[in-house]
């Protein structure tokens, strides 16, 4: 079924934006920040977190390699996220704001 639903949506363009919610996903299942977090943008590798808490950033930044190693992780073994077969990292890098 998930090899369907991937088909559905490299078939109709709809891949992109589909990867870029499990991505988020990821994110806050890595962080456990969500509840922190007010906006989210990911491009070209690059995930922007925007968070309303100062003491919540600086937490996030001292783990934010492991975080980025974990939702790497995480997509790599999401049967729903598209992958790209030449793609190791699905994020490269995460930035806060």
């Amino acid at each position: 079924m998930a090899e369907a639903i991937k088909l559905f949506l490299k078939e109709s363009g709809l891949e992109a934006g589909h990867n870029v919610q499990r991505i988020y996903a990821a994110w806050d299942e890595a962080s456990m920040a969500s509840v922190h977090t007010i906006s989210k943008y990911y491009r070209d590798g690059i995930l922007y977190v925007t968070l309303r808490s100062s003491m919540a950033r600086t937490h996030i930044q001292m783990q934010k390699r492991d975080i980025l190693r974990q939702m790497n992780v995480i997509l790599s073994k999401d049967p729903l996220f598209v992958r790209k077969d030449s793609e190791t990292e699905y994020v490269k890098e995460i930035v806060l704001k």
